[in-house]
């Protein structure tokens, strides 16, 4: 049996270091055999790689060469200082005309293919800061002297210690044609939009407006766009209602076309403009903006009034004519039963006869003033609801004395008509000027035809009715058997001043007034005539079927039924012996207790006396120490709760005009009959109590 023999610590210890220097030769043995591993290693790694990075040169080269040569994009090489070119595809050969032999070795200057050669020398400076990838857009001369617009797209490397210029070269040709093509047209557009002598605008619906050009500047007498920016349209129109009904239109139809609108400037004064306004809408057809046109027709308006004053003036003079025949014959009837009156004092029945036949007589002569002054009346037309027939038929005898003996005339009414709108003044003056017109085609004499009818123009009869829309009308036709016109003299009627009359004969004025206010009455038109044959005028008005609105019910100068005397006292302040004696003995005679002073200084003193105790005042308007509104101030200013009556011979719209009364008083014109003055007077006072 072998028994093991134990080592003592001290043994042990002695042996360690022998121990650990035979492993660590053995450690370093291992670590000197990985290390020569390694170099093996390293050196195959190397040698792999150099084959691998020569093999994905080889194919990185040809597959650049193989992109660059088949690309469609114009592409070369060049240097960057000399601009020399090295290399190029066929694309960059076809765009420039020059085949790779002609070009390779000459730089791009000495091929002129820089329209610019300046831009070459910002390619260079661009790529010396850092660039690392440069655009030029600018042209390119190919070799036939074509001028190409290009975008030069260039980026640098480093080749064998030199560094060139990989380029790209888009043809934007097209592309730049376009964009000259838009800027011609916003030029245009900026041309038009500035330069146009129409009012350009763009505004929101609320009013604000967001662009504008010069001519809506001076139209609305802007100092500068920053002024008009700040307003609002809404202050442009005349009538801010005007603005509601158009904007509701261009709501409801998305434009307003050709209208006619009563504007005003920044001072105040009146314009007439035609507006076209197209609206925008978003896509929930909420309108987002409005683009107007507004042209400035305030002076051919203003012409147009002063025409149609001459035509007025000359349709007057014919008038007057007849007027003063028709005047001289009622003043005849009046004096003569006056004189009746006077010597049959002892019958009271014939003598009433002759004193209502001078009432008649004096109604008469005030239908003719009326009628005088209407036609010379000078304001806008003030269009109603009026019956065609009742305008025609009390105005057939003032026409009959001026037409004279030799035409007679024809009349035919249609029994039931619809009423029209418009001015009744300008109504009788259409009437006036084409029977005036007809009597002229006639100088031998002959017949004037006037009818009136009412028209129903369907879709299908729009065609043959030019101007006309489909709906119903009431035509009034003049026809004559006179000398009639050819074609061309036909289409030149309406034009102002033309006339085929000899010269001081006539202005040439009157048919074209007749088509003024047809056309302002929303009407039309159409003539029919053939020489030898006579000429037949069709005016159609759109038919209303609204009534007209009546007020009392009582023309001036019907009987008054109502109770019309009192027991105030009652100043009166008229200038005019006669004037005053009827007026007092009227105010007497229905119970009235009246004043009389002649002038205003004595009417003064009355009304200063506060003991004297005056229910109303009846007043002219014209006094010899005072008239008008500084007269009533005056007045007023010491009675300030009495009522007034305000008496003139002059017409109510000329005494406004002429700041003659205010608003707010009854004012009644000379001639009136005593119950007239009975009636506003008493209703004055039962009002005031």
């Amino acid at each position: 049996m072998r028994v093991k023999r134990q080592s003592s610590p001290d043994s042990l210890f002695m042996a360690l270091p022998a121990f650990l220097d035979i492993r660590q030769r053995e450690y370093l043995r291992w670590i000197e055999s990985l290390l020569e591993q390694r170099d093996h290693l390293t050196s195959r790694l190397e040698a792999l790689t150099r084959q691998l990075e020569g093999r994905y040169a080889e194919k990185t080269s040809a597959l650049f060469e193989f992109g660059f040569q088949n690309s469609a994009i114009p592409m070369c090489i060049t240097l960057l200082e000399s601009g020399r070119i090295v290399f190029m595809n066929p694309a960059f050969a076809e765009q420039t005309g020059w085949s790779l032999g002609a070009a390779l070795g000459k730089t791009t200057l000495q091929l002129g293919l820089w329209a610019d050669p300046g831009q070459r020398r910002q390619l260079r400076e661009q790529v010396h800061n850092g660039l690392s990838l440069v655009y030029v857009e600018g042209q390119m001369k190919t070799r036939s002297g074509q001028i190409l617009d290009v975008l030069l797209a260039s980026r640098p490397f480093r080749f064998r210690d030199q560094t060139l210029l990989v380029n790209a070269v888009v043809d934007i040709t097209a592309q730049k044609q376009v964009e000259r093509e838009l800027a011609r047209e916003r030029e245009k557009y900026r041309l038009f939009f500035e330069d146009d002598i129409s009012g350009i605008y763009i505004s929101t619906p609320e009013g604000k407006i967001l662009d504008c050009n010069p001519a809506f500047l001076r139209i609305f007498g802007f100092q500068n766009k920053q002024e008009a920016l700040q307003s609002n349209a809404e202050a442009l129109f005349f009538d801010p209602r005007d603005r509601i009904r158009l904007l509701s239109h261009i709501k409801k139809e998305g434009k307003i076309v050709d209208t006619a609108v009563k504007l005003r400037r920044r001072d105040g004064a009146v314009l007439h403009v035609i507006a076209n306004v197209r609206g925008e809408f978003d896509e929930a057809g909420q309108l987002k903006t409005l683009r107007g046109y507004l042209l400035d027709v305030t002076r051919r308006k203003q012409l147009e009034e002063q025409m149609l004053q001459v035509a007025k003036l000359e349709a007057l003079g014919r008038l007057v004519g007849g007027i003063t025949h028709d005047f001289n014959n009622v003043l005849t009837v009046i004096q003569g039963y006056t004189d009746l009156a006077l010597t049959r004092l002892e019958d009271p029945e014939q003598a009433g006869q002759a004193i209502e036949t001078i009432q008649h007589a004096v109604a008469r002569a005030r239908q003719l003033t009326g009628k005088l002054m209407s036609f010379g009346r000078q304001e806008e037309a003030s269009p109603r609801l009026v019956s065609l027939n009742q305008q025609v038929a009390p105005f057939l005898p003032f026409v009959e004395r001026i037409l004279g003996e030799t035409i007679r005339i024809q009349n035919h009414l249609a029994a039931q008509l619809d009423q029209i709108f418009i001015d009744p003044t300008q109504l009788e003056r259409v009437l006036m000027n084409l029977m005036v017109n007809a009597r002229d085609a006639m100088p031998e004499g002959g017949t004037i035809s006037l009818s009136t009818r009412t028209v129903t123009i369907t879709p299908e009869e729009v065609r043959f009715r030019v101007g006309l829309q489909p709906g119903q009308y009431v035509c009034l036709s003049v026809a004559d058997t006179g000398i009639g016109m050819d074609e061309n003299t036909r289409l030149q009627i309406f034009e102002p001043f033309f006339t085929t009359k000899e010269a001081g004969k006539g202005t040439g004025l009157g048919l074209s007034t007749v088509y003024g206010i047809v056309k302002q009455a929303g009407g039309h038109i159409h003539v029919y005539s053939e020489p030898g044959m006579g000429t037949t005028f069709n005016l159609y008005f759109p038919a209303s079927q609204q009534s007209e609105a009546t007020g009392t019910g009582r023309e001036k100068g019907q009987p008054v039924t109502e109770p019309l005397g009192g027991t105030e006292t009652v100043l009166v302040i008229e200038d005019d012996p006669s004037v005053s004696a009827v007026v007092v003995e009227t105010l007497a005679h229905f119970g009235y207790r009246p004043l009389h002073t002649s002038t205003l200084s004595d009417a003064l003193a009355v009304l200063k006396d506060k003991n004297r105790e005056i229910q109303a005042i009846i007043s002219d308007v014209v006094l010899p120490d005072g008239f008008g509104e500084k007269a009533i101030l005056q007045i007023t200013r010491h009675r300030p709760q009495v009522p007034m009556v305000l008496i003139s011979g002059y017409p109510e719209y000329l005494a406004r005009a002429e700041g003659l009364i205010q608003n707010g008083y009854p004012y009644l014109q000379k001639p009136f009959s005593p119950r007239e003055l009975m009636a506003a007077l008493r209703k004055l006072l039962d009002e005031q109590g």
